[in-house]
């Protein structure tokens, strides 16, 4: 038998014209079991900000907790989605607006809150009631109570991560401010305490808020814990978090229902097989570990880590995760959406390198990707061409390969990304020695991309692992192509400079520069440059008189 909760939630806009309160909860019926519930309540911060920052914070905490690995405890999932979403709001360069933001996951016998902000949490428990959570506030005099800290506000936060286990007849409550800075916890036990339906709970809850005078939205959540699951079902469920790793399957053979069609993709950490899924007669991609690595618990970590990345995605130029039923999966894999195209390396290798408009065409997308990829808080950490594919029918480049790729500002960093570096000649020189760095490590990868599809070569040269190289001897693409545009080289002059503080600041910088490209002195067509022009009488005079004058010297001869 599976967890059994009854939930609920309100929230109105109480005397406010506008609601900036959101509640979300995600809680499947039936519930499989490696699926937890979520329960979660934001409120924005500066109501003036246009966008509905509350809402985007649910959506993407929910989304980020539903494509976790099952290997994460659930106090891992809940930091690394927390601090996922918060980037998402952050954004590449300026905040989109902040929010604070309680969330509650159970499954099986346990409880797990993530918390910033006002909003409460709270557990009746065999009649009393207490708050779990604490509020990030400072009371002043100018502007009474300040929220110190919330998600979207900066790049890290004071993030309070709280754990237990359930017992039967537990009751969790989720509430804005605009409802305990009325109700006390009296008032609030006084409503839990009856013998209702959660959503009867909350509805009672938000409209006793009003009632009580509150000037603010009212919003609450209320999760019932009515049956806990039986020791048997847990212990059932514990090994789908350890799938063990295979050894690499052939064409013809059969995994799981998926009948593999070949390989078509091998890389240093993983090998990516076409496949079709005889369920559906779909056909997909499924993503194998190597099995040499398999009692390496940091690359069974970053493997998992690309198949969250993965399904947390949605756009043209990644290629997407699927989710996949627990119950199928024997060995660990990843079931990925398949996408024709050449492997960029490969082309790069087989044509010696690409004219200029079709490696303009390509970076343009790959820089389209790495905007969204940032604005979603992830650098990818190994940008390179043979993680990259390209449909010659759609004119598409897809990019692929995630697993050194690191969220931003996690409190548990899990996989220890040095220990599988991407390759040296395109990784940025501040990674290659060990420091900190952030998206910019990205566009100088870009940019050495751009430069070896344009010239064949690399700008610095072979990197090594010993890193000797003299990363100060840029070679410029005229050396390779002489025809190259003056602006062109600059661009990947700057996107490739060692020091990361002389490079573009943000993948959007660096696509601006490809889309806009300075206007040369010969094209324009003002001033001293403006072509000379004649009106027709003009040019029949100047015909005239060329005849006329080619008469004379014919009589004169």
């Amino acid at each position: 038998m599976p967890l059994i909760l009854d939930t609920g939630c309100k929230s109105l806009p109480g005397k406010q014209a506008e609601n900036h309160d959101a509640v979300t909860v995600a809680y499947p019926a039936p519930v499989p079991y490696n699926k937890p519930a979520v329960l979660a309540i934001a409120d924005t911060v500066d109501e003036s900000d246009e966008l509905d920052v509350a809402t985007l914070a649910l959506s993407s905490l929910s989304e980020n907790i539903y494509a976790a690995p099952l290997s994460w405890s659930l106090k891992r999932v809940m930091k690394e989605s927390f601090n996922a979403t918060n980037n998402t709001l952050v954004g590449s360069s300026t905040s989109t607006g902040a929010t604070t933001l309680s969330a509650l996951v159970l499954h099986k016998h346990h409880w797990v809150i993530g918390h910033v902000g006002d909003t409460r949490v709270w557990l009746l428990r065999d009649a009393r009631i207490r708050q779990l959570t604490h509020d990030h506030t400072l009371t002043t005099l100018e502007m009474g109570s300040v929220v110190t800290s919330a998600c979207g506000l900066n790049t890290e936060m004071d993030l309070q991560i709280l754990h237990g286990d359930l017992q039967e007849g537990d009751i969790f409550l989720l509430t804005s401010d605009g409802i305990h800075d009325v109700l006390n916890g009296t008032s609030l036990l006084a409503h839990l305490i009856k013998d209702d339906t959660a959503e009867t709970m909350a509805s009672n809850i938000v409209r006793g808020a009003i009632t009580a005078g509150s000037a603010d939205n009212v919003s609450a959540c209320v999760a019932k814990v009515e049956k806990l699951p039986d020791v048997e079902t847990e212990r059932g469920t514990d090994s789908i978090s350890a799938l063990p790793v295979c050894s690499l399957p052939h064409k013809g053979d059969t995994v799981d229902g998926f009948q593999i069609r070949g390989l078509v993709h091998k890389g240093r950490l993983a090998r990516i097989y076409k496949a079709t899924n005889q369920k559906s007669d779909k056909t997909v991609a499924l993503r194998f570990p190597i099995p040499g690595l398999a009692d390496d618990s940091a690359y069974i970590d970053a493997f998992l880590r690309e198949e969250w990345i993965g399904k947390r995605l949605d756009h043209d130029h990644f290629v997407k995760a699927y989710d996949i039923s627990p119950q199928r999966r024997t060995v660990l894999y990843s079931v990925l959406e398949y996408r024709r195209g050449e492997n960029l390396g490969k082309r790069i290798e087989r044509k010696g390198f690409l004219a200029i408009d079709e490696s303009i065409y390509l970076i343009k997308q790959l820089l389209e990707g790495l905007v969204y990829l940032h604005k979603q808080g992830v650098m990818h950490r190994d940008i390179k061409p043979g993680n990259m594919l390209v449909d010659k029918k759609k004119r598409q480049l897809s990019l692929i390969g995630f697993g050194l790729s690191s969220i931003e500002q996690l409190q548990d960093r899990g996989a220890d990304t040095k220990a599988y570096s991407g390759t040296k000649s395109y990784m940025a020189p501040e990674l290659l020695v060990g420091d900190e760095s952030d998206q910019r490590a990205d566009i100088y990868s870009a940019g050495v991309t751009l430069y070896r599809m344009i010239t064949g070569h690399l700008p610095y040269g072979s990197v090594s692992a010993t890193i000797t190289t003299n990363f100060n001897s840029f070679t410029s693409a005229e050396h390779y192509i002489a025809d190259i545009p003056e602006w062109l080289q600059d661009v990947m002059k700057k996107a490739c400079a060692v020091n990361f503080e002389d490079r573009f600041s943000t993948a959007v910088e660096f696509l601006d520069a490809v889309n806009n490209p300075p206007v040369l002195p010969e094209q324009q067509t003002t001033g001293h440059n403006q072509p000379i022009t004649a009106e027709p009488w003009q040019w029949m005079m100047i015909g005239g008189i060329t005849v006329l004058l080619g008469m004379l010297v014919y009589l004169f001869l």
